[in-house]
């Protein structure tokens, strides 16, 4: 009895170390371009090996490759003439355009984004600290009301000064991807891109959507497992009381369109257990092992993209997988009788 009580407690052990293993660190958003002298919140993604994903911005220590152009900090760090301790994720641009890679890192995990800083952010041929409406493209910076706020982003042209002039920019995220597994669980992440702070602030009411209908309300976070391909889903910002124009009241993020890997109907009879992947997870090589001849298989990122195409014609296949980074990733094994789709995990 006691064996078995080991026994059982150490598979529990493996099985937690290995599934519970973060894999790669994702940072959103991705590659935004800001203007000189801005403080500005982003945050680190961390998807484990068991396909989960939690927001670990806290967590992460930041760093910055050009600290001139761009600090980061991490959280507990102080920022500087003393207005303040940073909770993590907080990036502060200096007064020179260029780019810097801010890195968010958790062990020997580690992902990153570069943040270009620009004194003119719309290139509209108009410097930031000129421009009546910065964040828009609007070269002739015209201004019927003459409030200082360009006709393009101002919420009333003919009524000076009606509201703030700048909606916010509201961008989702999926995790692990839009291309996903039958009944696979995707995290959605909403950033507010326009605002100082942003998770500090309280921005307005979210609202997400799947197919245009409500399925999630006040959170920033979305999480669903019922996914089919061609869903669609995408987020409103409703607005808070002071954060949007009079007539502006909400903004819409962008939309996700889902492919999940379902079997058609000359693939209908294929049994998923006549083809085996082995071990998985995995570090080094991985065998793929069919009933049926494999005539080929393709290896997908967590973006739908191809990274290897391997031709065969065997029963057994084996695979060197040294060369691929830390992660998620997809087969689909095509034999003799239809195609079979696998996640793997590489660690």
């Amino acid at each position: 009895m006691k064996t078995k009580i080991f026994l059982l407690s150490f598979i529990l052990l493996i099985t937690n170390l290995v599934y519970g293993q973060l894999i790669s660190i994702h940072i959103i958003p991705i590659n935004p371009i800001l203007p000189q002298n801005t403080v500005y919140k982003l945050k680190a993604i961390g998807v484990y090996a068991d396909g989960h994903s939690e927001n670990i911005t806290g967590t992460s220590l930041w760093t910055s490759s050009n600290a001139t152009i761009v600090q980061a900090y991490s959280a507990g760090q102080a920022y500087p003439f003393g207005i303040g301790v940073a909770s993590g994720g907080e990036i502060i641009t200096g007064t020179s355009d260029g780019t810097a890679t801010i890195t968010a890192t958790i062990g020997s995990v580690s992902g990153n984004t570069l943040v270009t800083v620009s004194s003119d952010i719309d290139s509209d041929g108009v410097l930031n600290n000129l421009d009546n409406c910065i964040f828009t493209y609007n070269p002739t910076q015209v201004d019927n009301d003459s409030d200082a706020i360009g006709d393009t982003c101002d919420c009333l042209p003919s009524f000076p000064i009606p509201g703030n002039p700048y909606a916010h920019d509201i961008k989702i995220y999926a995790f692990p991807g839009n291309t996903i597994a039958p009944s696979q669980t995707v995290t959605f992440y909403a950033i507010v891109s326009n605002t100082y702070f942003n998770d500090s602030t309280s921005p307005g009411t979210f609202q997400w959507s799947k197919n245009d209908i409500v399925v999630g309300t006040n959170s920033s976070t979305y999480i669903d497992a019922s996914l089919a391909t061609g869903d669609i889903v995408k987020c409103t910002l409703s607005a808070a009381s002071d954060s949007f124009c009079v007539l502006d009241g909400t903004q819409t993020s962008n939309q996700i369109v889902f492919t999940v890997g379902v079997l058609n109907t000359n693939e209908s009879d294929f049994n998923e257990e006549s083809v085996g992947v082995y071990p998985n997870p995995t570090q080094n090589f991985l065998t793929i092992q069919s009933l049926s001849t494999i005539h080929c298989i393709e290896i997908f990122d967590l973006n739908g993209r191809i990274l290897q195409t391997y031709t065969q014609n065997s029963h057994v296949v084996n695979l060197n997988t040294e060369d691929f980074p830390a992660g998620m990733y997809f087969l689909n094994v095509t034999t003799e009788v239809g195609i079979n789709r696998q996640k793997i995990i590489k660690y």
